[in-house]
């Protein structure tokens, strides 16, 4: 689909909490450039989706997920589908899960509560080739790399 000569990018949600989950959609669904054509609560889901030939542009992915984790989620999506980019969306602050989504191919890591035009603008930047995190992520990150 194109909206103004430019294509609609394919955002995918994964998310357990159902009203958050259900808030993305509807967000992504009113943005004119994005669209969300598919959620789900379990990353098995979206693997599966992946596995079965559809390939979203860009996935906001939780950490706390039942079963396979957004960590490992994002990992097997990127490895699936390499052009599909994935943001973490959580509350998870600590160093060794912001490593570890890094290191799973992430595009970007915000942290819950943003706000709606941040999260908007997170995926307009990933889609641009940009890696949204914010300000107390991005100060953890050069922690963690100065002591490399």
């Amino acid at each position: 689909m194109m909206i103004d000569d430019r294509p609609v990018c394919d955002v995918w949600v994964v998310e357990d909490k159902l009203l958050f989950r259900r808030a993305l959609v509807t967000l992504l669904n009113e943005t004119s450039d994005l669209r969300c054509e598919f959620d789900s609560d379990r990353c098995e889901l979206a693997v599966a989706a992946v596995e079965g030939g559809m390939t979203p542009d860009i996935v906001l992915m939780d950490i706390g997920l039942p079963g396979m984790d957004g960590i490992e989620g994002t990992r097997t999506i990127r490895a699936l589908s390499p052009t599909t980019r994935v943001i973490i969306l959580t509350v998870h602050e600590d160093n060794e899960k912001i490593f570890d989504a890094i290191c799973a191919g992430a595009s970007g890591y915000l942290l819950k509560p943003t706000s709606t035009d941040s999260i908007v603008d997170a995926v307009r930047q990933v889609r641009q080739g940009g890696a949204p995190i914010n300000a107390y992520i991005a100060s953890k990150l050069l922690s963690l790399f100065a002591r490399l």
